[in-house]
């Protein structure tokens, strides 16, 4: 059976009422987080379903996902404003094209030095997410602070493999993670481990 789906640029997508209900809460919640733009789709669907728009079930993430493609493809949502966290970008190692090139990228990297500011600190923190699109808005918190921000798909089994492999380090220094999971998700809460 063919798939009957409109491909490309939508100019003259005329949606109904249900989908422009849909769209409005999708605006009003890209308006109120356009300070953590790109969102992923499943970022804006958790949102939505905290805010009671939608239901938890695959069926209105599905039917979320065919609004946004076609608002996107219509122009009614820009392009800019949904990340779609399905490419997956790995740089080639840095080349020069003189010595010229690589005092400029040196310049730069001098422009860009930090201090560690975590170095010396009896306690290590870090951020831990199990969700893909809220690494990027927690790298921006954390950057500030010298915090790293990691995705963990597999928290309990990281939490014990970190506690090992910290107690055998000649560091010896604590470190508090702050494991953070979207609301809506199966076990909704922000929880402190201690590891070493």
């Amino acid at each position: 059976m063919p798939n009957k789906r409109p491909r490309g640029p939508q100019p003259h997508w005329r949606p109904k009422r249900e989908t422009l209900r849909v769209l409005a809460a999708v605006d009003a919640v890209l308006d109120r987080y356009r300070d953590h733009r790109p969102v992923s789709l499943r970022q804006l669907f958790y949102v939505l379903l905290s805010d009671g728009m939608l239901a938890k079930t695959e069926r209105e993430y599905k039917r979320l996902c065919e609004y946004v493609g076609m608002a996107r493809r219509s122009g009614r949502i820009t392009w800019d404003v949904i990340r779609d966290d399905t490419q997956i970008a790995v740089q080639a190692p840095p080349a020069f094209t003189g010595p010229e090139d690589f005092w400029t990228a040196v310049e730069t990297t001098v422009d860009d030095y930090r201090v560690d500011r975590q170095a010396g600190q009896p306690v290590r923190l870090e951020l831990w997410c199990e969700t893909a699109g809220m690494v990027p808005q927690l790298v921006r918190i954390g950057e500030e602070y010298g915090i790293s921000c990691l995705l963990r798909r597999r928290i309990r089994r990281t939490i014990r493999q970190t506690r090992r492999g910290r107690a055998s380090n000649r560091r010896r220094h604590q470190t508090r993670i702050l494991h953070l999971v979207l609301p809506g998700a199966q076990e909704c809460r922000g929880t402190l481990h201690t590891a070493g």
